[in-house]
């Protein structure tokens, strides 16, 4: 009866007829706008537990198990069926996503992966399989060629975007070094993000895949559908699985409905990012900065969204893709020590309690709780700077902390992997677990934000008070005493027997000052735009840089601001073994000696069929040259060299590189390249003979001087063949001669080359014709071919051609410069022409057909 009601009246809040709890704000404006209930549609539904779609006419497109959610085809007549039967706990109208962002040049230096890189070089996160899910990457591309795990869930087509995210996080460095990936060693596998629910967990059980990287969205959406409630389901069924998102490039808009309606926040682009047991990214810009495109929090119930930031040059595709291969990279350091993989919500604990403040003083919706610090994540890692147990409903438990001497500030995170909770529920927690933290005389509370909405009430301060939103008690106390610290974890209003909880902490050390980059291996090119970056605790701000080269100590600027975290530099133009000075208050620190150089300006020489040669300019200081080449799946040295050039014999090998060797270390490759693809020819660029008045001017230019010893001009005319000029190449490439001894007719010219190896080559032939004013040339006389050639001034000239006897056998009239008679018709023997011009004789010869 009430879907007969509400179909007869159908009236502009008709999905109100079946509980506004039961269906997404994106279908209720469907409805407003008159859908048609006839028309089929992809909706996305989740069914109570234990109903089945087999009998409907309903077309399953994709199904997530666990949570008993799918994405169907079929009418919204069809739909309305099944609410009204109670069938469907929630439904949803299924959208397009699209890739959040361009890849700018990534900066792997911001979140200190160079220098987690540099002082870990054994985590390379072998063994580790993350899943990118858009598009599918290039498997061919060189830095990730024999990475992809095939799943069988690809998406029907390829996109640079994937590809761009895949490299990040896992590639291989292959094109240039100073892209490496943050765990080059990882494997990849692709899921198409058509399906926005999540992949079966079948597919990450048999793959062995532990991350997910999500770098794409829809619209704003302030509810907690299908997709959250299925992505906190999966999480917590599979408590180590990590799920990265990308908060979104829709910071300028504004959300339609909801809590925050109209309001410049909560604008997160799909409601899977409303799920808390994933991870959601913000990023800084070019400049260090939060973009105003940048989506920020809270998430629709009040929630702290995005939990983390990191470097998005163009937006926060690329900051996720960083978060997750820092992710995987400690998934691989727990991994290594333990042989299993940690749980989501303990890496999650450990990024946030690692992070830097960035932004808005402490938590905020635009960053969340900071910017990851890929180093600090790893010390805490390495340091068992965390801990994770087990509480029983209705327990209180307390933990012990001992905190150093000489702490700045002290940053404690405990999470855990919350339970789903009802789909469109108004506040999503489940388990609310409060813990507070005391040092015996004081109790810290953990920092938490306004909810009111408003935008003055959601820019203001954190203040510390109970948390009965997030799955996430933050905590930091700065300047701790000392001494013996509790954690009271009280686990009162839990749903299920006992709840397991990860905390970490991280204690940043008092008037410390260390170089996080350039590091020990760095190498910087010369003469470009680079950032310095340093971690400090000092609470004196100015201080001097100074750099170190060829023993002389040099002001690099003065008066820095130490609590920035990092300096602009412009590299000198000089290569060689650098060092940098920062001078705090009269106290020196400096950095590890790092290396700038020069980057080779390498082309192909020349590409002949059995061997190519790469050329390129000396650089100043460097002592020989590595030549690289793709075997495989990595670039690997095929030999080195004092010389500016190199021949390479050819194999199925196309991509090749050339790195300077300097007295202190190896400097910068240039970009990988595809010889094939340079439009290098087999030496001969151009060769040219044109005849101008009474002579023939002829040029040529070589691709390169390499291996050639000398040039030889060769002319056949009337099957005679003469040499008319050798010259000695040494280093030149272009040439010209004038020849001035013509003849009437077809002259053909040749270019000889002789190499230094024994070798020869010819150029093609050139033809230059030559016509004898007042005269018709004929030729090739004799000719045994099916034409003859009759060359004139252009004039239009009339051909009559007899045999022996005097008989006409051939007629017509000439027309061009060059004119082509056929004769295949005319049998072997002697013939006259005659070439009448206005009617009177004006040449005639004889030929002779073969």
């Amino acid at each position: 009866m009430r879907w007969i009601i509400c179909s007869i009246f159908y009236i502009s809040t008709s999905w109100q007829c079946f509980g506004q709890s039961k269906i997404s704000p994106n279908l209720a404006r469907s409805i407003n706008e008159r859908i048609d209930t006839n028309e089929e549609r992809e909706f996305v539904v989740s069914l109570i537990e234990g109903v089945e779609l087999d009998h409907l006419p309903i077309r399953v497109l994709t199904k997530h198990s666990s949570s008993n959610s799918y994405i169907v085809q079929t009418s919204w007549k069809t739909i309305q069926g099944l609410l009204d039967s109670d069938k469907i706990k929630f439904v949803d109208i299924n959208r397009q996503p699209v890739e959040e962002s361009a890849l700018d040049d990534p900066n792997f230096e911001f979140n200190r992966i160079r220098k987690v890189q540099s002082s870990y070089p054994q985590l390379l996160g072998i063994g580790e399989t993350i899943s990118v899910k858009e598009r599918q990457f290039d498997p061919h591309d060189i830095d990730l060629v024999n990475k992809k795990v095939e799943t069988g869930i690809d998406a029907d087509s390829e996109s640079q975007h994937a590809t761009d995210m895949a490299t990040i996080i896992a590639g291989m460095g292959n094109t240039s070094e100073v892209n490496i990936g943050v765990v080059p060693g990882a494997m990849l596998a692709s899921s198409d993000f058509n399906n926005l629910l999540p992949d079966e967990e079948s597919i990450f059980i048999n793959n062995e895949i532990t991350l997910q990287n999500h770098s794409y969205g829809i619209g704003i959406e302030n509810y907690y559908g299908v997709e959250a409630a299925a992505y906190d389901q999966q999480v917590f069924e599979q408590p180590h699985l990590i799920h990265v998102f990308s908060a979104g490039n829709s910071g300028t808009s504004t959300p339609t409905d909801g809590t925050y309606i109209d309001l410049p926040f909560a604008n997160l682009t799909g409601t899977f990012k409303q799920a808390k047991n994933i991870i959601t990214v913000s990023a800084v810009d070019t400049a260090l900065t939060i973009n105003e495109l940048n989506s920020r929090g809270p998430a629709y119930d009040g929630r702290v969204k995005p939990e983390l930031t990191a470097y998005g040059g163009r937006g926060t595709s690329d900051a996720a893709a960083i978060v997750s291969g820092i992710a995987a990279l400690l998934q691989n350091a727990y991994k290594t020590e333990y042989g299993s993989h940690p749980d989501a919500a303990l890496i999650k604990s450990i990024l946030i309690s690692s992070a830097d403040d960035l932004g808005p003083e402490g938590i905020d919706y635009y960053t969340g709780y900071g910017s990851v610090n890929a180093y600090q994540a790893m010390e805490s890692i390495m340091s068992h700077q965390y801990q994770s147990l087990e509480v029983s409903k209705n327990e209180i438990k307390v933990i012990s902390l001992t905190i150093p001497e000489n702490v700045k500030k002290l940053r404690l995170a405990l999470t855990w992997t919350d339970p789903p909770a009802e789909l469109n529920a108004s506040r999503a927690l489940v388990d609310d677990i409060d813990s507070h933290l005391s040092d015996g005389s004081s109790t810290f509370l953990p920092w938490t934000l306004s909810t009111l909405a408003s935008e003055d009430a959601l820019n203001q301060a954190a203040q510390r008070g109970e948390d009965h939103l997030n799955t996430i008690e933050y905590f930091t106390i700065d300047n701790p005493d000392a001494g013996s610290y509790t954690l009271t974890i009280n686990a009162t209003s839990i749903s299920s027997p006992s709840q397991k909880v990860h905390i970490s902490w991280y204690a940043e050390e008092l008037n410390r000052f260390k170089w996080d980059y350039p590091t020990s291996n760095s190498v910087l090119p010369l003469n470009s735009k680079v950032k310095l970056y340093w971690n400090n605790t000092f609470d004196f701000n100015n201080a001097d840089i100074q750099y170190l080269h060829n023993g002389e100590w040099q002001t690099l600027k003065s008066g820095i601001n130490l609590e920035k975290g990092y300096a602009n530099w412009t590299t000198p133009s000089s290569a060689g073994s650098y060092q940098l000075r920062m001078t705090i208050d009269g106290e020196i620190f400096d950095s590890a000696p790092f290396l700038i150089s020069e980057t080779p300006d390498v082309s192909v020489a020349f590409n002949c069929v059995d061997n190519f040669g790469l050329q390129w300019k000396s650089i100043d200081n460097s002592t020989g040259y590595e030549v690289y080449e793709m075997q495989e799946d990595s670039l690997r040295v095929i030999g080195t060299t004092t010389d500016t050039t190199f021949i390479v014999e050819k194999n199925s090998n196309l991509f090749y590189s050339i790195k300077p060797i300097y007295k202190e270390g190896s400097g910068l490759r240039n970009l990988a390249f595809n010889y094939a693809f340079q439009g290098a020819f087999c030496y001969f660029n151009f060769f040219s003979a044109q005849k101008v008045d009474n002579r023939i001017e002829l040029n040529l230019t070589l691709s390169s001087a390499l291996n050639v010893k000398n040039v030889l001009l060769l002319k056949e005319y009337n099957g005679v063949l003469d040499s008319l000029d050798q010259i000695d190449v040494v280093s030149k490439t272009k040439f010209e001669w004038i020849d001035t001894d013509l003849d009437p007719g077809s002259i053909d010219y040749y270019v000889y080359l002789t190499f230094e190896d024994g070798g020869g080559l010819y150029s093609d032939l050139v033809t230059v014709l030559v016509d004898d004013p007042g005269k018709v040339t004929f030729f090739p006389n004799p000719t045994e071919d099916i034409y003859i050639y009759a060359l004139t001034n252009g004039e239009q000239l009339s051909l009559e051609i007899s045999d022996r006897t005097g008989k006409i056998v051939h007629d017509e009239i000439l027309l061009y410069q060059v004119n082509s008679i056929n004769v295949e018709k005319l049998k072997p023997g002697v013939y006259v022409y005659r070439v009448k011009k206005d009617g009177k004789i004006y040449d005639q010869g004889r030929f002779i057909k073969f």
